[in-house]
């Protein structure tokens, strides 16, 4: 089954405290899970991790500066289990292929099932964190087969890619 993939600032705010209680998460964890239009952005990966990387430099090449980047990924019959649609929609990534081809947006969401998906990526969701190394040789992948305009790029982004180098996949985290 296919998971998606959401993009995270605060990763430690998925993580349990002893403060809070069986069945709750921490309310930092929303932040991550802002939504507009009463919808929130995902990417779908496939099981295989086929098009992970890709989806990492299309999100870290919309940035101003090279950092790690960390996300969540959660099967996709988990979001579905709690009645939240998955719809199709064109994403706002640097990569324009990518954007029509596996960005999702999760549709009609109220305060209460943004909640059950926080709490459902807490004991659900891999977390993973993908270095600032990784994630620079990530997006000089995707520039060099073409799937990144780099005339799209921040020049801070573009100042600090690594060279390129002969082609090797990064090393991203598997989970």
């Amino acid at each position: 089954m296919p998971f998606l993939l959401r993009k995270l600032d605060r990763r430690a705010a998925f993580h349990p405290v002893p403060w809070i209680e069986d069945g709750d998460v921490q309310a930092d964890a929303l932040y991550d899970l802002r939504t507009h239009g009463n919808e929130l952005s995902v990417w779908m990966v496939p099981e295989d991790h086929s098009n992970l990387e890709r989806v990492v430099a299309a999100l870290a090449a919309a940035r101003n500066s090279l950092d790690k980047l960390d996300y969540a990924l959660i099967d996709l019959d988990v979001v579905r289990v709690l009645g939240i649609r998955v719809v199709k929609k064109k994403g706002n990534s640097r990569d324009e292929q990518a954007n029509e081809l596996w960005h999702q947006d999760l549709t009609g969401l109220s305060g209460a099932k943004i909640v059950e998906l926080a709490f459902r990526m807490r004991t659900e969701a891999s977390f993973v964190r993908v270095p600032k190394g990784d994630v620079g040789s990530a997006i000089v992948k995707s520039i060099r087969d073409g799937f990144i305009d780099p005339d799209r790029i921040e020049a801070s982004l573009k100042k600090a890619l690594p060279p390129e180098r002969d082609p090797e996949p990064a090393a991203l985290p598997q989970v």
